[in-house]
């Protein structure tokens, strides 16, 4: 019944036993007090340990706060010792099934606990190729690998990182545009952030992919369906040779340059990320155009994301600076606005590296893959070209143009 204005109403009189809410609704609500549930969101269990309430002992004391968050950090250490300790069983047991007979550390601490995840993370065939000899994954408790701070020309990534690199180079688990532009800002943070110069392609290309994202989220595009497709498969080829690189399997298609020149320590910043740029425009465009299955009709839609591409170039300047600390200006205000400033050989570089150029061959080489008569012919310029422009970049990087 409703009480009348004015009547002060105790909500404790009905509570003779402990109660846990689940959704908080006053019993008050509505001037009254009830012993049914008030609305579908809240629910009342009773206990039958009476005369507890949270912050009391079963004494009936009242527990201070400080005492329950100490007692809270304690458990929390206990669950992360427990959850550390079960990871290295785990791992023992992962490698066991993929016929390695490996013992975990004495002491399974947080870095060890870090490590066996990362072990957790690989596929039978990726443990074979990354234990078989001492590769790039950082095992130090495990293995004695990898130890300091530093790996090959730049940084080692700590195992927790590199179980991240690891998840979002995952091309199993790319279905849409933003699952491209999430791995592609995810592992150039990663390993710039370790200084490792796989990162440094996708430091550049990161804004790329997030601004044509944009583009086909604002309608731009005639086919948003085949232009996500078709992003999608751009996107993960790298991220799939990466993946290899990572577990110390052989890169294939023409980016086993980029990741040969990552290891060597004379090849400068700039020709490194230029390798990966062209490789991703002169091979890795026609391919993605053809496996999604571009044909005429998507030519505007394509031209478009260049024009994207081209009207965002200084995103590769402020990528690779913000990122690396490498200055690419003078070499792509050439490329993608013509504006070269005579440093970089002269007409052939100019002509060879012309955006538009690149732009207008890959789209027709992209069609050619699709037909078997001309399949051969798309092949041939792809690696003709692609060979052109590597040599080009080795001579620029030899005279210390880039």
């Amino acid at each position: 019944m409703s009480q009348p204005l004015g009547v002060i109403v105790d909500c404790t009189d009905f509570a003779v036993k402990a109660i846990r809410i689940w959704s908080v609704t006053s019993c008050c609500l509505a001037w009254g007090c009830s012993n049914y549930v008030l609305g579908l969101e809240t629910y009342i269990e009773e206990e039958s340990a009476e005369g507890m309430w949270l912050g009391m002992t079963e004494d009936g004391e009242i527990v201070p706060d400080e005492v329950q968050e100490e007692t809270s950090d304690d458990s929390d250490g206990e669950l992360d010792s427990s959850s550390n300790q079960q990871s290295c069983e785990d791992s023992v047991v992962h490698l066991a099934d993929c016929g390695w007979d490996v013992s975990a550390p004495e002491e399974c601490d947080q870095q060890s606990a870090d490590e066996a995840r990362l072990l957790l993370a690989l596929e039978c065939e990726e443990l074979d190729s990354a234990l078989v000899s001492e590769g790039p994954l950082p095992l130090c408790r495990w293995f004695g690998w990898n130890c300091d701070d530093a790996y090959l020309c730049g940084g080692q990534v700590p195992a927790d990182d590199y179980r991240n690199l690891l998840l979002f180079s995952d091309v199993d688990g790319i279905a849409r545009l933003d699952d491209v532009v999430e791995s592609y800002d995810q592992v150039a943070s990663i390993l710039s952030k370790h200084s490792d110069g796989r990162g440094l392609y996708s430091a550049a290309m990161k804004a790329q992919f997030q601004n044509a994202a944009s583009a086909v989220s604002a309608g731009s595009m005639v086919y948003p369906d085949w232009t996500g497709d078709y992003l999608v498969e751009l996107g993960s080829i790298y991220l799939s040779e990466l993946r290899h690189s990572l577990v110390h399997q052989e890169t294939g298609g023409y980016w086993y340059r980029y990741f040969d020149l990552v290891e060597d320590c004379t090849a400068s910043p700039l020709r490194v990320a230029i390798v990966g740029l062209t490789t991703h425009l002169m091979a890795d465009v026609p391919e993605a155009v053809r496996d999604s299955g571009g044909s005429d009709v998507q030519e505007t839609d394509f031209l478009r994301l260049g024009d994207v591409v081209a009207a965002s170039s200084d995103k590769f300047v402020e990528g690779l600076f913000e990122s690396y600390g490498v200055d690419g200006q003078a070499f792509f205000d050439g490329m993608f606005q013509d504006k070269w400033d005579g440093g970089f050989g002269g007409a052939e570089t100019s002509s060879v590296f012309a955006f538009e150029t690149i732009e207008g061959k890959s789209w027709k080489n992209g069609l050619w893959l699709q037909n078997s008569w001309v399949a051969w012919a798309a092949q041939s310029e792809i690696w003709s070209s692609w060979n052109t422009m590597d040599g080009i970049l080795a001579t620029l990087d030899q005279s210390g143009s880039i």
